[in-house]
Parts: C-alpha cells; sequence; structure tokens
C-alpha cells in the first residue's frame, strides 16, 4: 500500500471498502458506481451491444456500442456521486500537480525546440478533456520529456506550426485506433524495446541539458557530436550558470530521497511531516522559484555581471485560438504547403501517436492496478485522441500521460478526473498574470529539473534481468538504445520495433522437426514443436529430404513415415503444398506418408485442400496408425511395445 495514501479511499471512481468485507469492493456497490471488479466483466444492458472482439454481429455492433454517449462518457457515471469531500480533493490535488506541471512545462518545451511558451500551452486543454472521456481518476495528460525528445526533430522556435500540426495528425490516429478497435497491434512492441527506447531518450535529453546548465553553447542534436562540441568548447562554460544548475540538481535529488523515505499515512502524519511531504511533492516550483528570485535580486543589486542564462521573455495572455495548419503556413512571406510539411515529418505522423499511446496506456494500468479500479483501453485511446485534436486549436504540441505528475496527482489524494480541471484553471492564470516573472527563470534550474526527473527513466535493473533470464531480448533492449544515440530517438524506436519482429518471426522459418526412428528404421515418427507456416515450407521439404538421403545412406529401407501434429496449432496453404510434395517423394521411395492427432482446425485445412494434397491419410492416435495393414511390400503390422515408448525429450541426439 503507498504511505502516503490513506487505507480505504472514498471516490466516486473507486469506493470506500465495506467493513462487512474487508480488503474487497462489494460488487454491488462497485457495479452501482460505474466500475466492476476483475474477475467481473460488465453486465449487458438492454440494447448493448457489447464488441469484446466484434464477435458474431460484426463491425456494426462495435460501431453502435462505440458510439453509446453511456459507454463513452464515463464522467456520467461518477458524477451521480460527486460530495464536497471529493470536491475538496480535487482542488488540493489539481493545484499540487500545477505547481508541477508549470515548469516542467516550460522546461520540456525547451527539449522539443519550442518556445517556454509552448509547454503551458500543451497543459491545460488536455485534462479537460480528459476530465469528460478519462477512465483513470490519476491520469494526467500534458507534454513529457521523451514526446518532447522525439517532436525536437520536427519542431523548432521559428517553425512550431510542424509541432501543431503533429498534435492534430496524432490525436486523429488515436482517435482512429479507438474507434477501429486497433489497440491490439500496441501488442507488437515488446517491452525490452519500449524500456530501451526510455532508456536511450533518457541519456540523450539528460545530456541535452547539459548546455543549459553549463552554459556551454552547443548547436549538434544528436548525442556524439553533442558530446564532442561541448568538450571542445568547455572553456566556455559560464560558472554563475554551472554553480545555481548543480545546487539546484543537488536540492532537487536530496528532496526525491525524502519523499521515497517511508511516511506515515497522511492522516497520521505530525506537522512536520507533512511539511517534508509539501516540500517534496513541489520540490520542482518551489526550486525553480527560489533560483529565479535569487537571479532577480542579483540582476536588481548589480551581482555577477556575467549573469545568468535567462529563459527570456515569454508571451502572455491566452494563447491564440486557430485550426492547425492543415493549409500550410508562412514564414517569412514565403508559403510553406502542407505537402512540404509531410515531407519533412514523414515517420513522424506514426511515431508521435504510438508512442502517446504507449506512455498513456501504461500509466494508466500501473495506477488503476495500485489503486484498485478498472480502466477502458479503448476508451483511454479515445480521451487522449480528442485531448490531442481539442489542444491542436491551441497552439499545444503533442501531449500524453506524465508518469511524475500522475504520481504526484495519486499521491495528492485525487477523488475524480475533475482535479485536472483545476490544474487547467491555474495554468491558464499563471499565462494571464504570472507571464511577465517567467523572463527571470535561468535556464539552468530548468536543466536541473529535467535531469533529476529523467536520470531515472535510464531501467538498468532492467539490463540485468534480462541477462540471467533471456539474452535475444537484452539484445533488443541494448540496440534499441544504443541506435537511440547513435542516430536519433525515432530512428532508434524504429529500428527497435523491427528487430523484435524479425527475431519474434524467425522462428516460424525454422520447424524445429524432431523425429525417431524404430523397428530398424523402417518407421519414423516426427513431429512439429509449434505451427507450420509459409516461412518454413522449404526447409520442411528439404529436411524430408535429408531424412530420406540418410535412410538410404544407412541402407534402411524406409517403409512408413507418421507425422505428428498435435503441437501444431496453424498451417497455411503453402505448407500443405510442400507436405503434400514430401509425401510424393515419399511415394516414389516405396514409403508411405500419414498423419496423426492434430486439432480439428488444422486437420480440417488438411483435408479440404483435396486438390494439391489428394493422398492425406489422418489417424486419432499412433496406435491406429500403426495397425492398419500396409501394402504387400509392408505387410507386417507393427505395435508399439512397452519398451518402445516414444518420448521425444531423450531423443535429443535426433533433433534436426
Amino acid at each position: 500500500a503507498d504511505p502516503l495514501v490513506p487505507a480505504a479511499r472514498t471516490s466516486p471512481m473507486a469506493p470506500e471498502l465495506p467493513q462487512s468485507h474487508p480488503g474487497r469492493l462489494d460488487g454491488d456497490e462497485a457495479r452501482e458506481m460505474g466500475i466492476f471488479l476483475k474477475e467481473e466483466t460488465p453486465p449487458l444492458d438492454d440494447g448493448d451491444m457489447s464488441c469484446a472482439s466484434c464477435g458474431p454481429r460484426g463491425l456494426r455492433s462495435c460501431c453502435l456500442d462505440f458510439c453509446d454517449p453511456r459507454s463513452r462518457l464515463p464522467c456520467l457515471k461518477w458524477m451521480r456521486n460527486y460530495s464536497l469531500e471529493f470536491l475538496t480533493r480535487d482542488v488540493l490535488a489539481g493545484i499540487t500537480v500545477a505547481l508541477t506541471v508549470i515548469p516542467q512545462g516550460m522546461a520540456y518545451a525547451l527539449v522539443a525546440g519550442l518556445p517556454p511558451v509552448y509547454g503551458l500551452y500543451s497543459s491545460f486543454v488536455g485534462p479537460v478533456v480528459y476530465m469528460a472521456l478519462g477512465t483513470s481518476k490519476d491520469v494526467t495528460l500534458g507534454p513529457t520529456a521523451v514526446m518532447s525528445l522525439i517532436l525536437s526533430a520536427y519542431a523548432s522556435s521559428t517553425h512550431p506550426e510542424y509541432a501543431v500540426l503533429l498534435t492534430f495528425t496524432s490525436g486523429l490516429v488515436q482517435t482512429l485506433v479507438a474507434v477501429l478497435q486497433l489497440g491490439f497491434l500496441l501488442n507488437f512492441v515488446s517491452h525490452p524495446v519500449i524500456s530501451g527506447f526510455t532508456s536511450g531518450a533518457a541519456v540523450l535529453i539528460a545530456f541535452g541539458q547539459v548546455k543549459d546548465l553549463t552554459g556551454i553553447h552547443v548547436t549538434e542534436s544528436h548525442l556524439i557530436p553533442q558530446i564532442i562540441q561541448t568538450v571542445q568548447n568547455v572553456s566556455t562554460v559560464n560558472l554563475a550558470d554551472l554553480i545555481l544548475g548543480l545546487v539546484c540538481l543537488v536540492v532537487l535529488l536530496v528532496l526525491r530521497q525524502l519523499k521515497g523515505a517511508d511516511l506515515l499515512p497522511k492522516d497520521s502524519m505530525t506537522v512536520a511531516q507533512k511539511v517534508r511531504w509539501l516540500l517534496c511533492t513541489a520540490s520542482n516550483a518551489i526550486v525553480v522559484i527560489a533560483a529565479s528570485l535569487f537571479v532577480f535580486v542579483t540582476i536588481q543589486l548589480g551581482w555577477l555581471p556575467g549573469g545568468f542564462t535567462l529563459v527570456g521573455h515569454v508571451d502572455s495572455g491566452f494563447p491564440p485560438v486557430s485550426l492547425p495548419p492543415l493549409g500550410g503556413f508562412t514564414h517569412n512571406a514565403t508559403l510553406i504547403p502542407l505537402t512540404d510539411m509531410a515531407a519533412d515529418i514523414k515517420a513522424g505522423f506514426v511515431i508521435v501517436p504510438l508512442l502517446g499511446i504507449l506512455e498513456s496506456i501504461a500509466i494508466a494500468k500501473a495506477f488503476s492496478r495500485k489503486n484498485r479500479y478498472r480502466i477502458d483501453p479503448t476508451q483511454e485511446l479515445l480521451a487522449m485522441g480528442a485531448a490531442n485534436l481539442a489542444s491542436s486549436f491551441f497552439q499545444s504540441y503533442a501531449i500524453t500521460g506524465s508518469f511524475s505528475r500522475t504520481a504526484v496527482n495519486s499521491q495528492s489524494n485525487v477523488a475524480t478526473p475533475f482535479g485536472g480541471v483545476f490544474t487547467s484553471l491555474i495554468v491558464v492564470l499563471s499565462l494571464l498574470f504570472l507571464a511577465p516573472a517567467f523572463q527571470y527563470i535561468p535556464k539552468s534550474s530548468l536543466g536541473a529539473l529535467i535531469i533529476a526527473a529523467i536520470i531515472f527513466n535510464f531501467d538498468y535493473r532492467l539490463f540485468r534481468q534480462l541477462w540471467k533470464v533471456r539474452k535475444v531480448d537484452l539484445f533488443c533492449m541494448a540496440f534499441t538504445c544504443v541506435m537511440c544515440w547513435v542516430t536519433n530517438a525515432e530512428t532508434g524506436i524504429i529500428s527497435g520495433i523491427a528487430v523484435s519482429l524479425l527475431l519474434s518471426l524467425a522462428p516460424l522459418a525454422s520447424p524445429n522437426m524432431q523425429h525417431r526412428s524404430f523397428r530398424r528404421g523402417r518407421v519414423l515418427l516426427v513431429k512439429f514443436a509449434h505451427g507450420l507456416s509459409f516461412p518454413a515450407s522449404e526447409i520442411i521439404v528439404d529436411q524430408f529430404s535429408q531424412l530420406i538421403s540418410d535412410s538410404k545412406r544407412n541402407k534402411t529401407r524406409l517403409e512408413h513415415v507418421i507425422v505428428d501434429l498435435g503441437n501444431v496449432w496453424q498451417i497455411d496453404f503453402a505448407t500443405v503444398a510442400c507436405l503434400a510434395e514430401v509425401e510424393l517423394l515419399l511415394r516414389l521411395e516405396g514409403a508411405e506418408m500419414t498423419f496423426i492427432q492434430g486439432s480439428h482446425p488444422v486437420v480440417q485445412t488438411l483435408r479440404r485442400a483435396d486438390d494439391v494434397f489428394p493422398n492425406f491419410t489422418h489417424f486419432p492416435t499412433l496406435e491406429e496408425a500403426l495397425a492398419v495393414p500396409r501394402t504387400p511390400a509392408r505387410l507386417e503390422t507393427l505395435e508399439l511395445g512397452d519398451d518402445e515408448d516414444i518420448d521425444f525429450a531423450d531423443e535429443a541426439e535426433d533433433t534436426v
């Protein structure tokens, strides 16, 4: 249990645990609140066309269910039970998250190569949309470090329109994935690849902040050239930036360690413990405010003539509301059409929404398990897509779930997604009234904030675990990580996914055929370890040909080949054709081929291919296949004795 959270929560999305069943939700009460226990499935209302897999009712029923406002507006469920207590908790959580997102948003905008104000533009629309459509009370949408790194390849301070266009297209793609129920495609992105990407991106982001932390002028965007240029320009370091940045970094790391220390539940904390909890939770805002005040004082008193590198002017006021640049945009009196923008973005149209989906769904699942409530992944996709679509009209860059701010939200004991509305309200107020003060924020403090947040994304523990468990997965993770460093984050994740898929598909090209001969080599029993598909078809023919050649070389007359289909869970047409070719080769050698066991779909596929495989013969068991009399050249009926029980596990020397 989270030590910062009371043991028994009261929330419209996570009902209070009944006293009669301590530690367990009451099913009727949970269903009344609009959630379902893990072992339950939502009941179907009259006329409801649930579409877990579309089933026999097809795509039409799926779309009808998707458009049902009862299932697509989760806020209607928890609003019925909203109370003053929930409002109080949501207000406190919203304020706490706002103190984190304001400095983080400005810092992450710099990572994306955008003016700091775009981080604030990206922080207030998403939570409002998610309040109506989201199914997790903890998740907060907004700018993140990894998403900002990806966008830095396309956006710039002179061309923020690229970032806005990607926000719109990302929302469109995410919404289509939700509507068409294509979320299963994400299962093909393996966990080692995701961890390798986040670990590689963590190093890229952290080292990218060295220039802000030290004041060294660096223009390169790739890791290795950045390191070389930093070393070459080390003599230009700004000592004021370096000292202030290191102090901010140390304070943030110390507060982070204090936050992870054992604490009592909030209701049982002393005043000192509550103060410590507040300092740790709002550490980002406290450090940035303190650094800004220090810089303001030094400027007013004329200290440190070299000065600090500051954020500079930040536009105040509400962002301009306009359509995304679907018709291109004008820069220096030159029209840049949409086709040129699309040619520059290319793979970003897929990478950005994919990354957003992976981050947000993983965070929602993690916190729903921790706080014992269920989410709807399809609804989460819809909420994120709608949030990006709406944000694109307010000059936002692509947003997704933030792990650090979601953790702050959860630890603040938020009751419903309505807490995000108060976060958005405070961000808007800061844009309207506090923007002039933002010019005094030193870039070194923002760089320290990003480094302190991102270095813990490097998952060194998983490297050690994969070394012990499965080195193929370790290779996928390490390859993705290194590719991010050698090339860029976009190429790293694409190449990592490609390598992971190739390694996953490689076994399909290797049928892993085992065989055992008995009765002096006249009968051969063959068994496949898994399904058979077209990549393995030629290899199957070659392996059977090798068995025939070995029989001739050993001067053994092969009379009967029995193929055990017990482990074959699928078979395609190309494999059926190659098995027919093998059967013909055996008949030319005076041997016959029969099949045993196998699932009903596999056997039926072979039976229906009578034009290609007219001599297909199948028996349910090995004994029945051996009991059938052979042709005159092979009249002897073969039987298995107790001493001839076939065990493939003990025949490693016969593995092909």
